[in-house]
């Protein structure tokens, strides 16, 4: 009698063993396609919906000043402005952030600084970009 419970216990403890593996063998397969859901690093600067430019004039010069946060502090940021020179001028900021190649950084939010300047005999209207996206630009006077 005791050799049969002994069996029983053996018989069971390998079951729960062979249940144990296939579950962490097969259990990522089966549900880490269907539960888990990666999202994917993006390269965006997206942190803030609306950017605040200070602009100031000196002689027919207008120059903007602003900052942006970029998800790591190895993005490189580079600015460029195209002006129409109608009536009123236009004047549209472009921003755009790339990851430096062969870096490896830290993911932490940080501001980088950037400024344009262009000429104009009246005050420009002003648009700004992010990486193509059109975001929203407040402005203030520096005194």
């Amino acid at each position: 009698m005791e050799a049969r419970r002994a069996g029983s216990v053996i018989i069971i403890f390998i079951a729960i063993l062979v249940i144990a593996w296939a579950a962490i063998y097969f259990g990522p397969r089966y549900y880490g396609a269907k539960s888990v859901q990666s999202t994917p690093v993006q390269n965006t600067a997206a942190v803030a919906q609306s950017i605040t430019l200070m602009h100031s004039v000196k002689g027919d010069t207008h120059s903007y000043v602003g900052e942006i946060e970029t998800p790591t502090p190895c993005e490189n940021l580079s600015a460029a402005v195209e002006v129409r020179y109608s009536r009123p001028p236009h004047g549209t900021i472009a921003l755009t952030t790339e990851p430096q190649k062969d870096a490896v950084c830290a993911q932490v939010v940080t501001k980088q600084p950037f400024s344009i300047s262009f000429m104009s005999t009246e005050t420009p209207e002003v648009s700004l970009t992010l990486n193509g996206e059109v975001r929203q630009v407040s402005i203030a006077e520096s005194q």
